[in-house]
């Protein structure tokens, strides 16, 4: 855990606004049945994340 904090704060990111928005992420993933998806996967990494739109 230490260790993905400390890559969000390397990659210019707020660690908890990063956590909680990647572990839904996950959550959603899961029950779609798409956590195999490595470019899915890939998106969710620090030097890779875009937080959600508030659309």
């Amino acid at each position: 855990l230490l260790s993905v904090i400390s890559s969000a704060q390397r990659n210019g990111l707020e660690p908890w606004s990063y956590l909680k928005d990647v572990l839904t992420r996950l959550a959603e993933l899961r029950a779609a049945g798409s956590l195999k998806n490595r470019d899915e996967l890939k998106r969710l990494l620090p030097n890779h994340w875009q937080p959600k739109s508030s659309d």
